[in-house]
């Protein structure tokens, strides 16, 4: 198992290479305890994820209420996550739609969720984070240039939402 450090505040432990440790040769090759830290970094790789992030200030009821996402590298969906940066005192429900790359902004904004929206019931406390996994299709496909927005469909107007969408490519 490689040494831990310590400061390391990641969850995925990186290996400690010694200050003199030489990973190549004097030709240019790499040596053979540079092969195997390169390997052991090959292997800490994370799951790969896109993200769009919709951050709500302004939590009155209405259409089209974030900044527009343009998906920049398409692929499935996996969760949405929403999280309330205060106690929640009435239901909030929040929706992400798409609108997919060459359509009509104005006709053609088709929620992710179908008809289980991603909502925080009232009594949820600060911090707690929802996830929603359930898309209208199973898979959930983005494509590249597809356009997301959003909505909120219940409030009663108060409280600061993050929400995060994850998808891999």
């Amino acid at each position: 198992m490689p040494t831990i450090n310590k400061n390391n505040p990641k969850r995925t432990p990186i290996p400690v290479v010694p200050r003199t440790m030489q990973i190549t040769n004097p030709d240019g090759t790499v040596t053979r305890s540079g092969m195997l830290l390169l390997e052991q970094l090959q292997e800490l790789g994370g799951e790969d994820l896109e993200e769009a992030t919709f951050v709500l200030y302004d939590t009155a009821v209405a259409d089209n209420v974030t900044n527009l996402l343009p998906v920049q590298r398409g692929g499935t969906a996996v969760a949405a996550d929403i999280c309330p940066k205060d106690d929640v005192a009435a239901d909030f429900t929040f929706d992400i739609l798409i609108t997919r790359a060459g359509e009509d902004f104005a006709t053609h904004r088709d929620s992710i969720f179908g008809t289980d929206k991603l909502t925080v019931p009232a009594g949820t406390d600060a911090g707690t984070v929802i996830t929603q996994e359930v898309f209208v299709s199973d898979p959930f496909v983005l494509e590249v240039d597809d356009v997301l927005s959003s909505d909120i469909l219940d409030s009663d107007g108060t409280g600061v939402y993050t929400i995060v969408l994850r998808w891999t490519p």
